[in-house]
């Protein structure tokens, strides 16, 4: 199960690149990036793995029906007319997953690390419903140039890299574009390392249990770049991935790279991460240092 690309990747290739090989770059992005936030057809008919924990209640199973009703353009049916978002902000969703960690609640061995800024509201009311510590994890998405929000893949603290080679293919990014992002990344990178430390140096993880967390993932590039850093730098004992929402997709390949993966709303159809929030305002620096001297105090 420790594969870095799910069966779902291939299928998705392969389905994309047969109807984007005649059209221009960027008629490509703009639907590689529909086909990056929306779980496709190949994910539909294949069930979750065991290992991704879900609610499966009734007001869940609700969500998923009335988020794809939503999504399927039906601007008259009831569904369409009655979903909401199904967290009021970041704190909230970080509480309501909180729950669903009880059993890492008190433990020594556990540190939380928020992956900035969206995932530091979240991490941050994980860790205090936890009562352990909260640190954060630097990483930058790697955006595909001239459509940034296009993930070609991350850089994490400790020169963790990811590349997603698919889309890197299908966008046609060469590798003088590449090192370009990867310059201003790193710079960036370091910038918030300082901004946010203060000459703090990180929490130790050697041998013990890290829960990661951020506001939800959508093609797991930036989970994959953190998940890599832990394993490369920091030897944990134990690596859980835990978010409010994310892709099927993207949850079915992440579980294999962790050693738990936690999901509050895991959905088929996806339309990116900003959709299951009603706030989901852009989380400052200030922010950011705010939760975390208020974790550190709480703490001691």
């Amino acid at each position: 199960m420790h594969t870095e690309r799910s069966g779902q990747d291939a299928c998705t290739f392969r389905r994309t690149f047969a109807s984007h090989q005649f059209l221009d770059r960027s008629q490509v992005l703009r639907r590689l990036d529909v086909e990056n936030l929306e779980s496709g057809s190949c994910a539909m008919a294949r069930h979750i793995e065991p290992s991704i924990r879900r609610e499966t209640s009734n007001a869940h199973l609700s969500l998923q029906d009335r988020w794809t009703a939503r999504q399927s353009g039906d601007a008259m049916s009831p569904a369409w007319m009655e979903v909401e978002p199904p967290f009021r902000d970041r704190a909230e969703a970080g509480r309501m997953l909180a729950r669903q960690l009880g059993s890492y609640a008190g433990r020594r061995d556990v540190i939380v690390l928020a992956l900035p800024r969206g995932g530091v509201p979240v991490a941050y009311e994980v860790a205090q419903a936890l009562c352990v510590e909260l640190d954060v994890l630097v990483v930058r998405k790697l955006g595909v140039p001239h459509y940034p929000e296009l993930a070609m893949g991350a850089i994490a603290s400790g020169s963790a890299l990811y590349l997603d080679e698919q889309t890197i293919r299908m966008a046609g990014v060469t590798q003088p574009e590449i090192a370009t992002v990867l310059n201003n990344e790193r710079r960036e990178l370091a910038r918030r390392e300082a901004l946010y430390r203060a000459q703090r140096p990180p929490l130790n993880v050697e041998g013990r249990t890290v829960i990661l967390v951020d506001d939800g993932i959508a093609t797991g590039s930036t989970m994959r770049a953190a998940i890599a850093a832990m394993r490369a730098t920091g030897k944990p004992a134990r690596i859980v991935v835990a978010v409010p929402v994310a892709s099927q997709s993207s949850a079915e390949s992440l579980a294999g790279l962790a050693d738990d993966f936690v999901c509050t709303h895991c959905m088929r159809r996806f339309g990116g991460v900003s959709q299951y929030y009603q706030d989901f305002g852009q989380t400052s620096d200030a922010e950011v240092r705010a939760l975390l001297a208020r974790s550190r105090q709480d703490v001691s």
